[in-house]
């Protein structure tokens, strides 16, 4: 309801050189006395035509903000709207390439490594291995998936993916890697292979769970 309110509403600058004579300041009116304050001028700022904030300059002057003043504001609330667009444009080209990249080496679907970030995780896996180590590669595979599909529509077989994806991701997490390899296919991988029969006991019990669609 103040200068800063119309200033939001009208994306225009407000000037009260004299706050005794706005009764829109009735409610900060005791605030204003204690800080000695006459005047005011605000500016919206406004980021792709939409005010999103004000630039509020205060004075213990009544009339101190005068034309030249006035068109000072003007240009420095321009400039900073200016720079609030461009932040926001670098922003979301920085948003879109850190997702670009993601699902350069994620599946899209389920978030998980693609084939590619999965070779890379094994073969990484592999050069930082001893002779005497070992490393265990699995495959898990959904059977029938196109089944699943026509039974359930596409959707539903997303969340039969999605959930298969969370519960190899729960098990193998943080001891190995699980990536969606194909349609219906998945690969995981650990090094932590003196554990290997247990992990598989795991999956295998997890996996065999009903899914709720």
């Amino acid at each position: 309801q103040g200068p800063s309110g119309r200033a939001l509403r009208t994306r225009s600058v407000q000037l009260v050189n004299n706050v005794n004579e706005d009764a829109s300041l009735a409610p900060w009116r005791e605030w204003l006395q204690h800080n000695q304050i006459h005047s005011l001028l605000v500016a919206p700022l406004v980021l792709q035509h939409k005010a999103v904030g004000t630039l509020s300059l205060y004075s213990r002057q009544a009339g101190f903000f005068d034309d030249a003043k006035v068109e000072l504001v003007k240009t420095m609330a321009s400039e900073v709207g200016r720079s609030l667009e461009r932040h926001d444009v670098m922003e979301r080209n920085r948003k879109n390439e850190s997702e670009l990249a993601f699902l350069s080496h994620h599946d899209r679907l389920t978030g998980l490594p693609n084939r590619q970030l999965m070779e890379d995780h094994i073969a990484r896996l592999i050069s930082s291995e001893s002779d005497s180590a070992r490393l265990a590669v699995m495959v898990v595979s959904i059977n029938n998936f196109h089944e699943v599909n026509a039974r359930l529509g596409h959707e539903g077989g997303d969340v039969i993916l999605c959930e298969v994806a969370r519960r190899l991701r729960k098990e193998v997490y943080p001891f190995g890697y699980v990536g969606r390899v194909g349609a219906s296919r998945f690969i995981a991988c650990t090094d932590r292979f003196d554990q290997l029969d247990g992990l598989i006991n795991q999956l295998m019990a997890r996996l065999q769970s009903p899914v709720n669609c």
